[in-house]
């Protein structure tokens, strides 16, 4: 078969003349054929963090549900209206300096209360210590008696005015109805200008006379006597006083105590018994109101 030579430079875009049928299928008279490049594959799509913006700020997108695991939520749904940092939970951070917590309803009354508490504590404090004094006067006054004593001292009521300060007089005096306390001394000890106690006689009966030394006599032996004197009074006692009747020297005087003494004194025990009897109320009504508030604290 022959081939016109136009036809094959319209097939092939060149050369002229007749080919055979042998060299056209041997390629000796055909130029090269181009190939095609294999075609590449698609790049991959890229996305941008403001193309995932976008996709959360698109009012087409569907509400997403954020499952959270417990603690911290059950479940978290937000819509295209919110960002991530309105749905998500806030995150602790571990770095951050721990603040004191507020205080609380308790402890804010408790505070209200500070005061009055402060208040009701001291007035305990205060009846106690009342009713401590009163017991240890009619303890005073019921050992005392028969020229005894509390750890060396006495508790005396005065009954008359003798020794009511008058002017000129040296100070240290007392008037009727006042309480005077007495620590015992020796005779030896005294000098002029004491105010000391001393019996009347040596059966030691009643109450102990209580004057001003004017003079203190040693009559040798080691016999010590004194002369007294009532700072009311005009002239001095009329005996001397032996050392041997000398109960103690003055050391306190308790104003207007004497009266409230005089009954003390003929009822000791009772007095004794219902000032503990005080005092221990008032410690057990303490300590019932501070349970009973501590009780409310912690409901």
């Amino acid at each position: 078969m022959d081939w016109n030579n136009l036809e094959l430079a319209e097939l092939f875009g060149e050369g002229d003349g007749l080919f055979e049928v042998e060299d056209i299928l041997n390629g000796a008279a055909l130029p090269p054929i181009p190939r095609a490049a294999p075609p590449t594959a698609a790049a991959a799509p890229a996305f941008r963090t403001q193309d995932i913006l976008d996709l959360f700020d698109s009012a087409a997108q569907p509400p997403v549900t954020w499952v959270v695991p417990p603690p911290i939520a059950a479940e978290l749904a937000f819509g295209a209206e919110d960002t991530l940092e309105s749905a998500l939970p806030p995150m602790r951070n571990p770095w951050a300096v721990p603040q004191p917590a507020a205080a609380g309803p308790a402890i804010a009354a408790r505070r209200k209360k500070g005061v009055p508490e402060a208040l009701a504590l001291a007035l305990n404090i205060l009846v106690c210590l009342l009713c401590a004094a009163v017991m240890a006067a009619s303890l005073v006054m019921a050992l005392g008696k028969d020229d005894k004593s509390i750890f060396g001292y006495h508790l005396y009521h005065v009954d008359s005015g003798s020794m009511t300060p008058s002017e000129g007089s040296s100070p240290g005096g007392f008037r009727e109805n006042d309480a005077i306390i007495v620590k015992n001394a020796a005779p030896e000890t005294v000098k002029q200008g004491d105010i000391v106690s001393f019996w009347k006689d040596d059966g030691h009966r009643g109450l102990p006379t209580t004057h001003r030394v004017t003079q203190v006599w040693d009559n040798g032996g080691g016999d010590i006597s004194f002369v007294t004197k009532g700072d009311h009074n005009a002239q001095e006692d009329p005996e001397p006083v032996p050392g041997s009747r000398l109960v103690g020297v003055k050391v306190l005087t308790i104003p207007l105590l004497g009266g409230p003494m005089r009954w003390m004194d003929a009822h000791p025990w009772i007095t004794l018994g219902v000032s503990a009897g005080v005092m221990v109320l008032v410690l057990v009504m303490y300590i019932v109101s501070v349970i009973r508030t501590g009780k409310r604290e912690k409901e």
